[in-house]
């Protein structure tokens, strides 16, 4: 028996767009939506980035996703890390159900004040206002940054010492319907989850292994009894899931 081991090609790959977008299409006023790739061993990122995990049906995936999304939420960390700026491009020009999406991605940065972004590409690089939201105890230090680096941006306090996600849920919506894509990092997401603010959490298994294993995001009793599977696609040798959180 012989086994191909060469993977999809380029033109296999682009032909799962219409797939994918049934896998992730919203029709929801507001739905808050978590997205994440691990490997088959369960790990969610190496060297602290997520990128050595992906594949390129991993990268289609999200940016389908990041086409749907009238916004996308990340931590400061993430933002640094992963070279975040505003505006956000929409990688793939879709109709949602009929109704063209011609606007970005609105970028909302959730921070504790603790990690500078003066140095990152969301200061240097943004050429479009964003949203930060951060805690009382945070908001200093926030806004000394801001009005440092003279970047337009809305900078929004709800919560005393950490962010309120439940707060921040409510403000996020009154600003943004459809899809809010919550992008990491993982203590931003296993604090939604907890909040009860997430509604969906979209996972991509790929066909990896990595000798660093942080654990898979999220408090696990918690996640095993509030999750039910929703959608799934196996797109070659990459499994893509989509659960709603009860």
């Amino acid at each position: 028996m012989e086994f191909d081991n060469s993977g999809p090609d380029a033109k296999q790959i682009e032909q799962l767009i219409p797939n994918l977008f049934d896998l992730y299409s919203n029709t929801e006023v507001h739905l808050w939506r978590s997205n994440m790739v691990t490997t088959i061993n369960g790990a969610i990122s190496y060297e602290g980035k997520s990128a050595p995990l992906s594949n390129s049906i991993d990268r289609l995936a999200f940016k389908v996703q990041r086409s749907l999304a009238s916004a996308v939420v990340a931590g400061a960390k993430n933002v640094v890390a992963e070279g975040y700026f505003s505006p956000l491009q929409r990688p793939i020009p879709i109709d949602n159900f009929g109704h063209p999406i011609e606007r970005n991605p609105n970028l909302v940065v959730i921070t504790n004040g603790k990690t500078s972004l003066l140095d990152s590409a969301l200061v240097k690089e943004s050429k479009a206002p964003f949203t930060i939201i951060t805690s009382t105890g945070g908001i200093g230090a926030v806004t000394t940054e801001m009005e440092s680096a003279q970047v337009e941006v809305e900078i929004i306090s709800c919560g005393d010492d950490r962010v309120d996600f439940n707060r921040a849920r409510s403000i996020i919506d009154e600003r943004f319907s459809g899809t809010k894509l919550v992008e990491g990092g993982p203590s931003i997401v296993t604090g939604m989850q907890r909040s009860g603010v997430l509604d969906q959490f979209a996972v991509t298994i790929t066909p990896k292994m990595s000798a660093a294993t942080p654990p898979f995001v999220g408090d696990t009793e918690t996640t095993l009894s509030n999750l039910t599977l929703y959608r799934y696609l196996v797109a070659f040798e990459t499994l893509l899931l989509l659960y709603k959180l009860n």
